[in-house]
């Protein structure tokens, strides 16, 4: 899993995500993975005007995901 390799391979302090706002399905799965959001933000490669634009960004720390760790497989379960 890329959360486990970030904190224990490459020993990173935090790792972030980000998606568009209206994509549900990622926000959800970020949440799933125990993510705090953080903010939201215009994304600065597309236009103002695109549904697309407005982006939220999550991030967990390795404190976070240390304390929160639980087996892969439970991640996917309703």
């Amino acid at each position: 899993m890329a959360l486990e390799r970030g904190f224990s391979a490459f020993q990173l302090e935090s790792i972030v995500a980000f998606t568009a706002e209206i994509n549900v399905p990622s926000v959800r799965l970020m949440k799933r993975l125990g993510m705090q959001f953080s903010h939201v933000f215009a994304h600065p490669a597309l236009c103002a005007a695109s549904p697309l634009s407005r982006h939220v960004l999550f991030e967990m720390s390795r404190s976070a995901w240390t304390s929160a760790r639980r087996p892969f497989a439970d991640l996917f379960k309703p």
